[in-house]
């Protein structure tokens, strides 16, 4: 009897299916842009332009942006690791933030290493890629890789603004609607 009742256990664990893994996302070394994302890097941008220009009474038509080509988390003056500084971004993005955990997951899995992102990128904005020559005043500020919902609806990015006497960090977060990426609110961190 025990015979047949180990017999029928092992026959019938055969026919029970695998389980399927999803593949994580493997990011190339130059990336190159989405539409999404490059509507939300203006997005961003007419951001950050509106908070500076209006804590420095500048116009923003005398302001110009300096993007480097390396997207990955910056922090200022960090003594952690990379991945300590990704471990806090997480705590910080779930406890303060109030976003989504998709989005925390997607914006940590993302930002893993500097990715170099593709130059040949059309923005709305007036931008100069690091080493060009600015027509203006400038500002530099250094990007995440951005962070998705499920449906692509939602997302969420890191800024390090680098402003002579003023130098701070900033997660955004963004809604898409009508094919557009609106700001929906910030935090310093």
């Amino acid at each position: 009897m025990s015979f047949a009742l180990i017999f029928s256990l092992f026959t019938g664990c055969k026919s029970a299916p695998e389980s399927v893994v999803p593949e994580e996302e493997v990011l190339p070394d130059i990336l190159v842009l989405s539409e999404d994302e490059i509507k939300i890097i203006n997005a961003v941008n007419d951001h950050i332009i509106t908070l500076i220009t209006r804590e420095l009474k500048n116009s923003k038509d005398d302001m110009q942006v300096c993007i480097n080509n390396e997207f990955y988390l910056h922090r200022v003056n960090t003594n952690e690791t990379y991945e300590t500084d990704l471990k806090n971004s997480e705590n910080f993005l779930k406890g303060e933030m109030s976003v989504n955990n998709d989005i925390v997951l997607s914006f940590i899995k993302r930002n893993t290493r500097r990715i170099n992102v593709d130059k040949d990128v059309q923005f709305k904005a007036d931008f100069f890629w690091k080493g060009g020559k600015p027509k203006k005043n400038y500002f530099k500020i250094l990007y995440s890789l951005i962070g998705f919902d499920s449906s692509n609806t939602k997302a969420l990015m890191h800024v390090y603004v680098d402003l002579p006497n003023w130098v701070f960090t900033e997660y955004v977060y963004l809604e898409k609607k009508d094919e557009n990426w609106f700001y929906v609110r910030s935090r310093l961190h």
